[in-house]
């Protein structure tokens, strides 16, 4: 029962810095469009 509630939240944490990166990376090609547009 803890050994699946630790994986789970390892996965849980896996897909949240996953996420974070994401949005970091659209929000670099945003101000990339934007820096070309101007």
């Amino acid at each position: 029962m803890l050994q699946r509630l630790r994986k789970s939240f390892e996965t849980q944490k896996e897909t949240n810095s996953n996420h974070k990166s994401k949005r970091k990376e659209v929000r670099n090609l945003i101000r990339i469009a934007i820096t070309i547009e101007t």
